[in-house]
């Protein structure tokens, strides 16, 4: 079973995970709790875990990797 959340039903563009990843400028880094995500010069997002580094190549595919990662999270 997955986890939802609030924004399953709001949509993403009201969460402000979203909002962050998606005001992010090359170069530069955000750090979401645990997973900074990196927009490097090729326009592509490095998302980092302590365990895991991953490139996607648009903003949906980071928002979804970061939501699975945190919702397999045991808080």
């Amino acid at each position: 079973m997955e986890q939802t959340h609030i924004y399953d039903y709001l949509g993403a563009i009201e969460d402000p995970i979203f909002n962050k990843i998606s005001n992010l400028e090359v170069g530069k880094v955000v750090d979401l709790g645990g997973v900074t995500v990196l927009l490097n010069q090729f326009g592509l997002y490095e998302v980092e875990t302590g365990i895991s580094h991953d490139c996607f190549r648009s903003k949906k595919q980071v928002y979804e990797g970061v939501s699975k990662y945190f919702s397999l999270i045991i808080w």
